[in-house]
């Protein structure tokens, strides 16, 4: 029942672990072999080196989108300091 089912494969695996039964001869089948044959091809070192240069260029971009956040956040502490200004000298001048 689990032939063609990844989580079925995985849940027999998990199932195997726990029992303390080797999941590469569970019943005669690879289940580990099994369910990586289920899904896309493992990664790469290569892959993996892509993967870190990329991730390079997300941290500047991330340190330039945390600058953005605490301009608007300036701006916005700005703002409510002069709007309670504004309301303090409009209730001066209701007295």
């Amino acid at each position: 029942w689990a032939k063609d089912s990844p989580a079925a494969l995985g849940t027999l695996v998990l199932a195997a672990h726990a029992t303390g039964t080797d999941p590469k001869s569970f019943g005669g089948t690879d289940l580990v072999t099994a369910l990586n044959a289920t899904g896309p091809a493992p990664k790469t070192a290569q892959a993996e080196a892509d993967k870190s240069k990329t991730s390079e260029k997300s941290d500047e971009s991330q340190k330039s989108d945390s600058k953005v956040w605490w301009i608007v956040g300036a701006g916005l502490a700005a703002g409510m300091g002069i709007g309670v200004l504004l309301s303090g000298r409009r209730k001066k001048n209701q007295l």
